[in-house]
């Protein structure tokens, strides 16, 4: 009997729909294929998405320091130009009280 039990158990199984052993270990073993596939895809994708963001940083970085390179540039030209005003203004004063 005990000879005739995994047939039997097959055989109960099959007639009331219920998959076997076998056919479990199979069906765990390509969801843990699957499962490796993605977690492969999502580290590929982690990866590139994290490069991305190093280059997007450097662009920031990049785009960061032009902008205070510009402002201080600017805030000079604005300084040159008061100084430029005021000299002009005492001069036109001076000519205005001769």
């Amino acid at each position: 009997m005990a000879k005739d039990r995994p047939e039997v158990e097959l055989w109960f199984r099959s007639y009331f729909g219920e998959p076997c052993e076998s056919t479990w270990v199979s069906e765990r073993e390509e969801r843990r294929k699957e499962l490796a596939e993605m977690q492969k895809d999502v580290g590929q994708c982690l990866g590139s998405t994290r490069a991305e963001q190093r280059r997007l940083q450097r662009e920031l970085e990049q785009s960061r320091s032009g902008l205070v390179r510009r402002a201080a540039t600017t805030v000079a030209r604005g300084n040159e130009a008061i100084g430029l005003a005021a000299s002009v203004e005492a001069e036109l004063r001076q000519v205005l009280n001769l």
